[in-house]
């Protein structure tokens, strides 16, 4: 430890934070990575542990953001969602996406969209961002919905949106609603992940129900390469 306080900017208690975190990560990792194969398990390790040497070395600070990035990638499969897609696309420039996205949210409630959707898969609600022009600062489309089988006949009142198989990088919003939402996607424009801009989305489920205390799941689809 002695070495590592030597080597990294910043306090004895700050570095303690850190590599406390740090450890939490791997932790969190190992038990996510149970499925696969020990080979990829210690590959995936041995890369955070040379990314950590990397920074230690050059006296940066680490970000931590990048690295639960690293360890928190996640595969997912396609999927299917029925609900409303915005208009026309919204932008993040002076908060326009606020107002368009929470416009649509209230339509989503007070048209009782979610019991408009037959054969619903589970009770979660799926926020969809896509369609990017560029990146979080151009134009982009949004979409509320519900997960349904693929072979589900969309009704005609409603919409449906294709989500291809994709590499997503994990965060979690926790706090008061909505204020918790706006800080998680201002660290994720701020971190340095790898982004691909297809498909990303938030999840809300029974964790996000308590605006006091909410739980919401964002996963923003990256290039893991």
């Amino acid at each position: 430890m002695s070495y590592l306080r030597s080597c990294v900017t910043g306090t004895a208690i700050w570095q303690n934070n850190v590599f406390s975190t740090i450890l939490k990560f791997l932790h969190i990792f190992e038990i996510q990575c149970l499925t696969k194969s020990l080979s990829f398990l210690i590959l995936q390790k041995w890369q955070i542990l040379e990314m950590l040497k990397s920074f230690l070395n050059s006296k940066q600070k680490i970000n931590l953001i990048q690295i639960r990035a690293f360890i928190m990638i996640e595969k997912k499969d396609g999927f299917k969602l029925i609900g409303l897609k915005l208009k026309d696309k919204t932008t993040n420039k002076n908060d326009q996406s606020s107002k368009d996205c929470g416009n649509l949210w209230q339509k989503f409630e007070t048209e009782k969209i979610f019991d408009l959707i037959p054969a619903k898969l589970s009770n979660e609600i799926y926020a969809i961002y896509f369609n990017y022009e560029k990146d979080e600062k151009s134009p982009f489309s949004y979409f509320i919905g519900c997960k349904v089988d693929k072979d589900l006949e969309t009704p005609k009142e409603l919409e449906e949106l294709m989500i291809p198989a994709q590499e997503y990088c994990k965060f979690k919003a926790k706090g008061i609603m909505t204020k918790c939402i706006t800080d998680a996607w201002k660290e994720i424009w701020k971190s340095e992940i790898k982004r691909k801009f297809d498909f990303d989305f938030e999840v809300y489920d029974e964790r996000s129900q308590d605006w006091s205390n909410a739980e919401v799941d964002i996963y923003i689809s990256v290039i893991n390469k």
